[in-house]
């Protein structure tokens, strides 16, 4: 469960900015699922360009180096870029959550010329934190508490490198709550990163009937026009693997990052079966709507997440779903009977119809689940703030003020054509 999460000098976010998940007065040492502590759900709004993206990318960018740093030796710091002074301090980030075991762990990283400025991790067994390891440079100190190969994980890792992506290579069960609440508890989807993720989808679901099931019947109610999924499996010949796999490594040296093709896609041949006048027709899944296919894979990770209490982060997460699906994936978030571990959802929008008092059944987020995102046209410089910190009353319409722009957030177009053209 994430309690808060913070970054600073990071891309268009210069100073630091939080997103605080804690109920106001709420104490995330004793949190628990459900105890009124920490919010199963935020959303953040802002104008185009303002930052949204960028504070996605910080969390993305976050759970990437503490997975990959180690096997890569790289860590990336991207300072901001409008002024004298920041390129040469580190970009910092930070995340206080619950991890598998029950306990409250804080862990942050700095990162500067592409080398780890410093590092610390914390363990919340009360209010006081204790003191699991702070890193200065290549300078470590270890606290009493954490028990393990600290030296010898030390020995292995580099400059470009955080500790404790090292300390999960190594299998130091000290930290392998920390690690391992980055790599299985924490999901993060860039806007459109469905289409990257569809081949992984068809492979499990064809290997987990049951998961199949829960998802086809997600699909059924979503109203799509959906029947069910057909899969067949479809066996490549030597050649047509042989190609994938060059093309594969062609991308990995063009770009020179670790990325790959998504060989299970092609062992799958899909088919959306759709029922009419009691009879089934399958179209190929590559024909269905973007939307659809868009659905299937947030459904995916959503069924992932509800049966983890995982965190699930999404760019952008209106993306090809139209308005009253999104309305309805809030919603089982935020009811305990759909989500009795409380798995949370964080995600970015322009979708106002969530704080629409008027529509449908009304707002699915409240003041303390909005918040926002501005960039000062001055200086470049986004900020994150709660909604709450305005102070809205219980009987405003949060969409028709933020729209207004009392809350900010909001752009300020001039005509967006010149009458001098037209």
């Amino acid at each position: 469960m994430l309690i808060s999460f913070s970054t600073r000098n990071y891309r268009s976010f210069r100073d630091q900015a939080t997103l605080d998940l804690r109920s106001p007065g709420g104490a995330a040492a004793g949190a628990k699922p459900w105890d009124g502590n920490v919010q199963a759900v935020a959303g953040l709004y802002g104008a185009n360009a303002s930052g949204k993206t960028t504070f996605f990318n910080a969390i993305l960018s976050m759970a990437q180096q503490v997975a990959q740093s180690y096997r890569r030796s790289a860590v990336v710091g991207e300072p901001f870029a409008f002024d004298s002074t920041s390129r040469d301090q580190p970009t910092e980030f930070s995340a206080t959550f619950i991890a598998a075991d029950g306990v409250c762990y804080a862990y942050g990283f700095g990162v500067l010329n592409g080398k780890v400025d410093a590092e610390w991790a914390e363990r919340y067994t009360t209010a006081r934190p204790t003191t699991l390891f702070q890193r200065d440079g290549q300078s470590f100190k270890y606290g009493a508490a954490l028990k393990g190969a600290n030296k010898a994980v030390e020995r292995t890792v580099q400059p470009s490198a955080l500790y404790l992506s090292a300390a999960a290579a190594a299998g130091h069960e000290g930290l392998a709550p920390l690690s391992n609440w980055f790599s299985q508890r924490l999901r993060a989807f860039p806007a459109g990163g469905h289409g990257s993720l569809l081949g992984h989808v068809l492979d499990s679901l064809a290997k987990d009937a049951a998961r199949r099931g829960r998802l086809e019947g997600m699909l059924v109610r979503a109203d799509l026009g959906l029947a069910g999924l057909d899969l067949t499996k479809r066996d490549l010949s030597e050649v047509e693997r042989s190609q994938l796999l060059r093309a594969d490594a062609a991308l990995r040296a063009l770009t020179g990052q670790d990325v790959s093709i998504d060989l299970s896609a092609a062992d799958w041949e899909a088919h959306g079966v759709h029922r009419f006048a009691g009879q089934d027709w399958q179209l190929p899944l590559d024909l269905e709507s973007d939307g659809t296919r868009a659905m299937l894979c947030h459904a995916f990770v959503v069924d992932e997440a509800l049966r983890a209490g995982a965190t699930i982060v999404f760019d952008e997460v209106d993306t090809s779903l139209h308005p009253l699906l999104v309305r309805e994936l809030v919603l089982t978030f935020r009811e305990q009977r759909f989500n009795p571990l409380q798995a949370q959802l964080v995600f970015t929008t322009h979708d106002v119809s969530l704080m629409e008092a008027g529509y449908g059944n009304g707002s699915q987020l409240g003041r303390d689940e909005v918040w926002l995102v501005q960039k000062d046209a001055a200086s470049g410089r986004s900020t994150l703030a709660a909604l709450a910190d305005y102070s809205p009353r219980a009987r405003d319409n949060l969409a028709r003020r933020y729209l207004s722009g009392r809350y900010g957030g909001v752009p300020e177009p001039m005509d967006l054509v010149d009458p001098v053209l037209v």
